[in-house]
Order: C-alpha cells, then structure tokens, then sequence
C-alpha cells in the first residue's frame, strides 16, 4: 500500500530498473491495494481491491502498457477483492473473495480471456477464500480455505480440469480445517505450497511443503520450516524462493 517509492510519489504502482533498482518514470496509479499482477505480452495485469487506476474506473481488474503505464481497454470486473491471477496462452486465471466476474457468478475463482478479458465457461463449483490458482498441464491447482460438495467438503487444496473446470477429489495432505494456502509454485513434477500450517500427511511441516504430483507424496527434504506464513513463492530450476 505504498504511496512512494523513495523520494517519487507512487500510489501502489511502480516500476524500478532491473540492475540498480531506480525508480522508472512509469506511474499509473491506483486507489486501493493491488495484491497481484502478470504480464501478458506488452501489458501488466494487476488485480486488488482498487476501484481505480490512472484516475478511471476498473473493478478490482485491471491492465495496464509496460512502456509508459497508460491503461489498456481490458477491462474485467469483479465484485470484490482479487488475490491472485496467472496468465496461461488464451486464458488467464483470477482468485479472490468474489462471487460475480463480469457480472455473472464465480465464487472465488474464474477464467477470463487474456485478448479482451470476456468470461470463460470454466466454473469449477467452490465456495470460500481462494488466494493462489496455478495451472499446471491439464490440472489448474486452487489454494485457499475452500468448500466444495464435489470434493466432499473444505479443502486447503482442490484442483480442477483446465479444459472443463470439473473438480477432481480432493488430495488428502493432511491439512486441517483452519490451515490455508496463500501460494503455489511448481517445478518439473513439484507442486510448492506455502501458507498458515503446521502439518501435513507427511508430517510437521510448518508453512511450507512439497509434493511429488503423479504420486502425490511429500518430497522428503524439502524441510525449511518458515517461522511465519508464507504468502508468495516463486520456482527458478532447483531453486525455490519465498516471501513471509
């Protein structure tokens, strides 16, 4: 929620040169938290609880040009907050607090076209809190604190066709009903989660795990037990970063 970046006035949007760190001439601007962002070609699209940027209405859904910051005409809307988006090809994926995506229901997650962000059919029937979406080849991952009858109740962890949005069973990870993931990252056959918990089905592990996911089973030695939540984790190869 910063309004600047050293010196320079930036309201929760800036950008900062890549070797240096220093502060970019590009200043879009935006009235509310922005809790996500992904690039989609010449774009940056951002996603929060703001109900404007550069001073016009955009619902919680933005776009912004990565040359200059003047706002693009995708122009999505949700009806309360968004936490998380990721741009897959044709598709982009959102999550958050909301029931209504272009004025028709989702409840916590939904699928809108990245070229002109119309709704997708894709609907998979949750209810609750969703803060991370992660496709991974056929399979779209959800984390949160989530409720869905097809999965037979509240979930940490659902995942759903990427194709259908039809909810496959559940894992059980041994998480409980209070646990909840705040982020997901993959590498190869990995699926990282990280978020408020203590254990899993593979044991303590607190904030932090990983699963293998053709078997689903716990990847033994990834055991850094974070002394707070995890809310933002990010895979390069064999390395795995995170943000408390």
């Amino acid at each position: 929620d910063f309004t600047h970046i050293g010196d320079p006035a930036r309201s929760r949007l800036a950008a900062l040169k890549p070797l240096n760190g220093e502060d970019k001439p590009w200043d879009p601007g935006a009235d509310r938290t922005v809790r996500t962002m992904t690039v989609a070609g010449t774009e940056l699209r951002i996603g929060g609880d703001f109900l404007h940027v550069a001073g016009l209405s955009r619902q919680r859904l933005a776009s912004v040009y990565l040359g200059g910051g003047a706002l693009s005409p995708w122009t999505p809307e949700a009806n309360a907050s968004v936490y998380t988006m990721v741009t897959s090809g044709a598709r982009t994926y959102i999550g958050g607090d909301f029931n209504l995506v272009n004025g028709s229901t989702r409840n916590g997650v939904a699928a809108v076209l990245t070229s002109d962000g119309a709704l997708e059919a894709w609907h998979p029937l949750i209810m609750g809190n969703v803060r991370a979406v992660l496709p991974v080849d056929t399979t779209v991952f959800i984390g949160g604190s989530c409720y869905s009858a097809a999965a037979s109740g509240y979930h940490t962890l659902l995942y759903a066709d990427a194709a259908t949005g039809t909810l496959w069973s559940a894992w059980n990870l041994g998480f409980q009903s209070q646990d909840v993931i705040f982020a997901l990252a993959s590498s190869g056959d990995r699926l990282y989660m990280g978020g408020h918990f203590y254990n899993t089905s593979a044991g303590a592990r607190r904030s932090f795990t990983a699963f293998d996911i053709p078997t689903v089973t716990a990847i033994p030695y990834y055991l850094p037990h974070a002394g707070r939540n995890v809310l933002a984790l990010a895979a390069d190869g064999p390395d795995m970063y995170m943000g408390l």
